[in-house]
């Protein structure tokens, strides 16, 4: 019997770069699951086992990726998540005070996605 493939939540406001995004690490033998937004991504993570990584847009309406990340971070169900942050705002400032495990500014290469990922799941 294999393994179960790792899990990962996509979270982004694009429709396209979900969609991309999912294909590209299905083909990579991940299993995701994406949401639209901060509030998707909260009942994502409350109705399905807790994925191995959380990839996410910094700016999203409503819930926005520092908020969604806090909220991560504050859910004990949720300590072992790692959180790689997305963003086309590349100043440092702009993501002071987040607790991701790494940072890709869009837009990024599928290496380097690839890249973050091994990193953060050890």
């Amino acid at each position: 019997m294999s393994p179960e493939p790792p899990r990962i939540l996509v979270v982004d406001d694009s429709a396209a770069l979900r969609e991309n995004l999912q294909e590209c690490l299905e083909l990579e033998g991940y299993a995701v699951s994406v949401a639209k937004d901060g509030v998707h991504a909260l009942e994502r993570l409350a109705e399905e086992p807790p994925p191995s990584v959380v990839l996410l847009d910094l700016a999203m309406p409503g819930i926005d990726g520092r908020e969604l990340v806090a909220r991560i971070r504050a859910n004990p169900r949720l300590a072992g998540v790692r959180i790689v942050m997305s963003s086309g705002h590349t100043a440092p400032r702009m993501r002071e005070g987040i607790a991701f495990d790494a940072f890709l500014a869009k837009p990024f290469g599928v290496d380097e996605l690839l890249a973050a990922l091994r990193r953060v799941r050890g």
